[in-house]
């Protein structure tokens, strides 16, 4: 069964309570969509607002993507980082097994800011490894995302989010669900 899309709309209703499993993924501000991509579909490239792991600044990351697994990765700075936390992760870390789409235009990101958040419109955070936390069957140790500020994004040939900024870093395409 694939992982439900969750919608985070800051409330937690009777029914996930009473479901009490790993899907169940509430967050203050709300405004945020994530989903388990279909597998095997994701083909690209995507490159990394900065970010920080492990209280080191990772600039530039890059990964590229083929029929779902992750190819290779670069950065201009703390790649060893995330490469050592990688190089540890199990079965199933090269997956590309979830995807956040921020919708709350009431949450701004501030252009240039290290710090991001995942809700604010055109926010988009991707990730590989483990998709547990949203009743995903991915349970590598490995779990990795990061966000992708001003983005458009397209899926199945259809623009679902599109934010036009100064800041924008372009078309980045997601695979079906």
């Amino acid at each position: 069964m694939p992982a439900p899309i969750i919608v985070s709309d800051g409330v937690i209703s009777p029914e996930m309570r009473a479901r009490r499993d790993a899907a169940i993924y509430v967050a203050l501000p709300a405004g945020e969509v994530i989903f388990a991509p279909a597998a095997e579909t994701a083909n690209g490239t995507v490159v990394y607002d900065p970010l920080f792991f492990n209280n080191v600044e990772v600039d530039g990351l890059t990964q590229k993507f083929a029929n779902g697994r992750l190819t290779s990765m670069a950065a201009k700075t703390g790649l060893q980082d995330v490469k050592k936390y990688y190089d540890a992760g199990t079965a199933g870390k090269d997956e590309f097994t979830f995807a956040d789409i921020g919708v709350n235009p009431g949450v701004t990101f501030i252009p240039g800011s290290k710090m991001t958040i995942s809700m604010p419109a055109g926010m988009v955070s991707l990730g590989t490894g483990s998709n547990v936390f949203m009743g995903g069957s991915n349970a590598s140790r490995f779990s990795f995302g990061s966000s992708v500020s001003g983005a458009t994004v397209t899926i199945d040939g259809k623009e679902i989010v599109k934010v036009a900024t100064s800041f924008d870093n372009g078309n980045h395409n997601l695979p079906n669900h």
